[in-house]
């Protein structure tokens, strides 16, 4: 009994040592954690003030005799400044700006077209008058003697002593004038005998009117001798003293050449130009050969025509 009793407390004993340690382990307060520098509170945690404020430093000597000095130090009273002020300046007023030259506005350059041969593009340097292509030509002519022709033939009466007098409106189309100029239009004449060879009832016994179609050869600008050739159809119409009257048809082919009057004297041309909007004046000299008849008019042979032409 003795030993069960022994044996029993000396186990009690050992249980109560393991278990303290533990008991003391609970019981001890826990260890404060490390505070970081200048580490924010985590986020939704609330920042509890500490119940310990932090002591305060004492003052150094420094800072305690310069506390020292301003409480002591009396207040200075701002004295207002005696200096003169310097007086305000006033703006001068400013100069209107300069006016500004006019600019002349400068005349725009034609576009060159597509496929042409010459070119659009106005040069200053030539007059303008002779840069331009006409489009339409007025041609005044006359036959001095043998206006029938060389060969003709009024009935009862010779030729000789009958003029011609012929005015011609013509048009050149601008298409057709890179390779020469093509002119076509259409002519109204006057046919006159001599007085003393009366042989029309008045002075409008011969009138004609036709057509014709001319090809000048000119290729360069201001060309001084332009070659022509072309066809022409004339009616003539007329009334003789005899009582006699009717139309001839009379056609065929003409040719001469055109000497340019505006090369000798350009000031006078740019003056035609701006005036009367000539661009060009021609002396011209050709020769027609016309052939028709009829019971009482002949024309045929040859009648040499001078003139003058105006391009514009």
């Amino acid at each position: 009994m003795t030993h069960f009793l022994s044996r029993w407390m000396a186990l009690s004993l050992s249980l109560a040592l393991l278990a303290f340690p533990a008991s003391l382990r609970a019981e001890a307060p826990p260890t404060a954690p490390v505070e970081e520098d200048a580490a924010a509170p985590a986020e939704g945690a609330s920042s509890v003030p500490s119940e310990n404020p932090p002591a305060e430093e004492p003052p150094s000597e420094a800072t305690a005799g310069t506390t020292e000095s301003n409480e002591t130090r009396p207040t200075e009273e701002v004295q207002p400044s005696t200096e003169e002020q310097p007086p305000e300046q006033v703006a001068e007023p400013e100069a209107p700006p300069a006016p500004t030259p006019a600019v002349e506005p400068v005349p725009e350059q034609p576009k060159a077209i597509a496929g042409s041969t010459r070119k659009s593009a106005r040069d200053y340097s030539v007059p303008y008058y002779q840069q331009k292509r006409p489009q339409w030509a007025l041609e005044l002519a006359a036959a001095a003697r043998s206006g029938f022709g060389s060969e003709g033939r009024i009935a009862g009466s010779g030729s000789s002593g009958v003029r011609s007098f012929q005015i011609l409106g013509e048009y050149q189309p601008l298409w057709f004038q890179s390779a020469g100029v093509l002119g076509l239009g259409v002519s109204a004449g006057l046919y006159s005998t001599d007085p003393s060879n009366q042989v029309t009832r008045n002075l409008a016994g011969l009138l004609s009117y036709g057509a014709q179609a001319r090809y000048e050869a000119k290729f360069i600008r201001n060309q001084w001798v332009v070659p022509t050739v072309g066809y022409a159809s004339e009616w003539v119409k007329y009334s003789l003293q005899s009582g006699a009257s009717g139309t001839v048809q009379a056609g065929g082919i003409f040719y001469g050449a055109m000497v340019l009057l505006s090369a000798f004297d350009e000031a006078s041309a740019a003056e035609m130009y701006a005036n009367l909007g000539v661009s060009r004046v021609y002396l011209l000299a050709e020769s027609r050969s016309r052939e028709g008849t009829d019971a009482n008019l002949t024309l045929s042979g040859r009648t040499y025509f001078f003139g003058l032409r105006f391009e514009f």
